[in-house]
This record gives structure tokens, C-alpha cells and sequence, in this order.
């Protein structure tokens, strides 16, 4: 995301998340400008820690991971500036297209999905530490999810509040699954959910 920060996209899905009418209404409730190193922010997700305006988000062009600080005040405002701190190269990654992140609350780790940009690269999802990049582990990705379309894999990644739960879902229709979406025809996306199984803190991933 050039220019203006994903900050606003996030404080609008969550009121509309919070509307109890049965339509979706986005509602655009401010946004921020956002300024350092960062050049090309995908995925991001909130840390849930005392540092209650941290977020990491993943820079898919530089294959790294950073810190982006966005305050928030009751009635949704966004303060002006958000500031993107240092990036973190993550290991392994040169050349991939990481796409989604979501923070593991009971680790303190984050995980990465990537996507699938050619024949020769295949759909991962891996933990890191976001302290050095460093490369933990793998999750195991259903073989069926590499029939992906170049460019259209693994796009969106969430952990539920408790880290007991993440999901993810690949961009566009699987090759096996019908044609890619157009104006005026959508496609299938599978939804892939992980179980977290703790073992003093590390998690058993299940899908």
C-alpha cells in the first residue's frame, strides 16, 4: 500500500464488523499518512501486548517485516502519522511473495502466508520470530491449495484472540475449481483452518 496507511481499511472493518445491521456498510472513519522505511505493505495485524498501538505488517517487496505504530482514540480517530519502524528481513523469503501476517498471541511469533508466484515456488505458511526474521517452522499447507493460479494463492491470514485458531483462503478459484473471477462472475475460495494445539507455549499445527 503506497501513501495512505491500511490503518483506515482496519478501524472501518471492525465498526462494520460491530454493526449489528444485517448489510455490510464500510464506513470510512479517517486515515493516516504513513512515513519510513516501509515501501509496499500487505498484510497486517495487531499485537496484543502493552504496546497497545503496535502492529507488524509484512512489506511483500522487500520480503521483510515491520513494526507500524498507529494510534487509535475511543471514537475510532486515527492520529495523523503512522509510523512504520525498522524492517526485519525475514529468512528464506528473498524473491516470495509474502502476502498475509497475524500475530500469535501465545508466542509472541508471527506467522506469514506466501504466495505461490509461479510453477516453480509453492503456497507456505511459516512462523517467525519478529524480533531477527528468523524461520521457526512450517505449517502444512493441503496439496490441493498448490493448484493455485500464479499470483492468486495465499493472500488473506488471521489468528483467532485466543491462538487457538488461524485461517486462511487463497485469492482467486483454484485451478480444479472453475475459472478465475471477472466483473460479472465471482469464483470458489477455500477457507483453511488450523488448529493451534499448545505445548507450553510452542503450537502443534493441525489443519
Amino acid at each position: 500500500m503506497n501513501g495512505k496507511c491500511c490503518a483506515a481499511v482496519l478501524a472501518a472493518a471492525a465498526l462494520a464488523a460491530l454493526s449489528a445491521s444485517a448489510e455490510l456498510n464500510v464506513i470510512k472513519i479517517d486515515e493516516a499518512d504513513r512515513y519510513g522505511p516501509a515501501s509496499e505493505l500487505s498484510g497486517v495485524t495487531y499485537v496484543d501486548s502493552y504496546e497497545r498501538d503496535l502492529f507488524y505488517a509484512v512489506d511483500d517487496k522487500q520480503d521483510a517485516l515491520c513494526r507500524l505504530y498507529i494510534k487509535f482514540y475511543d471514537d475510532g480517530r486515527i492520529d495523523g502519522d503512522a509510523w512504520a519502524g525498522d524492517e526485519v528481513a525475514l529468512e528464506n523469503s528473498k524473491g516470495v511473495d509474502v502476502e498475509g501476517c497475524a500475530f500469535d498471541p501465545a508466542s509472541g511469533n508471527v506467522w506469514v502466508s506466501q504466495e505461490c508466484l509461479s510453477k516453480t515456488t509453492r503456497s507456505l505458511i511459516r512462523e517467525f520470530n519478529p524480533a531477527n526474521g528468523a524461520e521457526l517452522r512450517s505449517a502444512p499447507v493441503p496439496v490441493i491449495l498448490n493448484q493455485s493460479a500464479e499470483n492468486y494463492s495465499l493472500e488473506a491470514l488471521t489468528i483467532s484472540g485466543d491462538g487457538l485458531t488461524m485461517w486462511t483462503c487463497n485469492e482467486e478459484s483454484l485451478m480444479c475449481d472453475g475459472e478465475l473471477s471477472a466483473k460479472d462472475a465471482g469464483s470458489v475460495v477455500r477457507l483453511t483452518n488450523y488448529l493451534l494445539l499448545r505445548d507450553h507455549g510452542r503450537a502443534e499445527v493441525m489443519v
